[in-house]
């Protein structure tokens, strides 16, 4: 949940006004939604891809590998939005100066 939080507001660092709360809360909201889709893609990878009766087999495999799936999802967000908003905040006047 922190990593969601971190990339949101990553996001917003480069598109939205970080003095306009409304907006900051918007795009960490579409980021988080964003994520859950990817992460259900994941999720759904996984299922479709384990054998019949496998997973009743092992459900404590089971829930960490989807769980280390989604962890995988925020993670690799995370570092391209970080990625993106400190390529975008380098080239500002601020940053020039």
């Amino acid at each position: 949940m922190a990593l969601t939080v971190e990339a949101g507001l990553g996001a917003a660092t480069w598109a939205a006004g970080l003095v306009h709360r409304g907006a900051v809360e918007a795009v960490a909201a579409g980021v988080g939604a964003w994520l859950a889709g990817d992460i259900e893609c994941a999720r759904r990878v996984f299922l479709d891809s384990a054998l019949l009766g496998e997973l009743g087999a092992g459900p404590i495999g089971a829930v960490s590998v989807l769980v280390f799936g989604a962890l995988r999802v925020v993670e690799e967000a995370l570092v391209e939005f970080r990625r993106s908003a400190l390529g975008r905040l380098a080239r500002t006047e601020e940053a020039d100066v």
